[in-house]
């Protein structure tokens, strides 16, 4: 999340126009694994990558956030307001994961 972090800021002012597309592929990929993280750790062990995570989400506006497909703004909401016992209630075990995420643990 760092890295993607770093590189979102350098397209926010190097190429803005490209940012977008990145904040879309990020949240998609990096925020979902994170998420699906957080269904297999405690809160002291998540909260690190949650809370990078969440800056990525703040970097992306509502125009970028309104463009992602349904489940990975549901995703974008939950990290930003970060709001663990949602995320476990939504994509905890025995929950439905959102496509393509394979479990990390």
């Amino acid at each position: 999340m760092t890295m993607a972090i770093e590189t979102g800021r350098l397209l926010r002012g190097l190429a803005p126009e490209l940012f977008g597309r990145f904040a879309l592929d990020v949240i998609g990929g990096d925020v979902r694994v994170a998420v699906d993280a957080v269904a297999s750790n405690d809160d002291d062990a998540i909260r690190p990558a949650l809370d990078l995570a969440r800056e990525f989400v703040a970097m992306a506006d509502d125009a970028v956030l309104h463009r992602l497909p349904a489940r990975d703004r549901e995703i974008a909401d939950l990290v930003a307001a970060l709001d663990l016992v949602g995320i476990r209630r939504t994509f905890g075990v025995g929950a439905p994961r959102p496509a393509g995420l394979t479990s990390i643990s």
